[in-house]
């Protein structure tokens, strides 16, 4: 080997070694939480929209959550109430929820009928939480046993809706709410 070929060959090491480590840090800014089992998601069932189940991804530390709703075959009216994602704990506790719209607000009647949503949110959730998508309100929309966290306060419960400026979390629509248990 001669000297100009070995100092070549230097230099594409030494620009590998500084790479790897840069594209290794990138994957590590955007993982998906489902497909690492990191947490589970879940759906409730409407009898006006389809949801999809809920993809939820890390970038860095912000939280990503988005999915899709789909009217349903002859609904064709307003759908009225906000979208809800909710956290909840491994012993089914709430630990936080966001009510959010979807884009277009209007969904469509014809074409796809469908619109999209998407919420970053400055927190991470432990391991093991469910995060749930929830169209409308009532004891579906909460775990089994109808309570919101350990004081249960039942199905009734009215979340606490902060302005822009106190959240943490927004909305691609502009409309995102949380809760204040975190």
């Amino acid at each position: 080997m001669n000297r100009q070929s070995a100092s070549s060959m230097a230099r594409v090491l030494f620009i590998g070694l500084l790479a790897a480590p840069i594209t290794g840090c990138a994957s590590l800014l955007d993982v998906d939480l489902v497909a690492s089992g990191a947490v589970r998601v879940d759906r409730v069932e409407s009898k006006l929209i389809d949801l999809s189940l809920p993809s939820v991804h890390r970038d860095g530390n912000v939280l990503v959550v988005s999915g899709t709703v789909i009217r349903k075959p002859g609904v064709d009216g307003p759908i009225p109430e906000p979208l809800q994602i909710l956290f909840l704990s491994k012993n089914g506790e709430v630990l936080d929820e966001l009510c959010l719209t979807w884009e277009p607000s209007e969904i469509p009647i014809a074409g796809n009928r469908q619109s999209t949503y998407e919420v970053r949110y400055a927190w991470l959730p432990p391991d093991g939480t469910i995060v749930r998508a929830v169209y409308g309100s009532g004891p579906a929309a909460f775990p089994s046993d109808g309570t919101l966290s350990s004081g249960g306060r039942g199905s009734s419960h009215t979340p606490t809706h902060s302005t822009p400026s106190q959240q943490h979390h927004s909305g691609r629509s502009g409309t995102s709410h949380g809760g204040g248990r975190r």
